[in-house]
């Protein structure tokens, strides 16, 4: 039996995280899992340095800071999750 996926979503958008939860109950309709979302780059930071994750789902842009910028920040605390950066952007370059 497989345990629990534990999957994060940091997106400082809010009406995004129904969207994101919306497209995880198709894909993963048959497989026990938890969502947890954070808008808050703060919370989301504390969280993942407290607990074990499966999957962390980041968004490129939060507000002003990039994506990849919080994902530095959680290495340096030491969160060993992989993770997984989101974009919007229609184009394949990143700053």
């Amino acid at each position: 039996m497989m345990s629990q996926l534990d999957i994060v979503l940091v997106d400082d958008d809010p009406e995004y995280h129904e969207i994101f939860r919306d497209y995880l109950q198709l894909a993963l309709s048959e497989t026990d899992y938890r969502l947890t979302c954070y808008d808050n780059r703060g919370e989301a930071l504390q969280a993942l340095g407290e607990g074990a994750f499966t999957a962390v789902f980041v968004d490129y842009r939060m507000g002003a800071e990039s994506g990849i910028e919080f994902i530095r920040d959680c290495h340096v605390r030491g969160v060993t999750a992989p993770f997984i950066l989101l974009t919007g952007f229609d184009t394949l370059s990143a700053e």
